[in-house]
């Protein structure tokens, strides 16, 4: 990999990220987290913030142990 940007990308911006990685598609992991998909779509564009309750939702469903693995 090149340069990391972590800090450039948003929180939903990684999760996207990482999401993608995970070869995971939206509803896959709205239906794992038991969320809708304009819920996920919403944090991932940034539309929705979510606290670190659920930040470690989606750390848990995505398996990523902190901010920083997300990228």
């Amino acid at each position: 990999g090149g340069i990391s940007m972590t800090k450039d990308l948003t929180t939903g911006e990684m999760l996207k990220l990482a999401r993608v990685e995970r070869g995971l598609s939206r509803w896959q992991l709205a239906d794992k987290m038991g969320l809708s998909r304009e819920y996920i779509k919403g944090v991932e564009y940034n539309k929705i913030e979510i606290d670190n309750a659920m930040l470690d939702e989606f750390r848990g469903a995505l398996g990523i142990r902190k901010v920083e693995d997300l990228v």
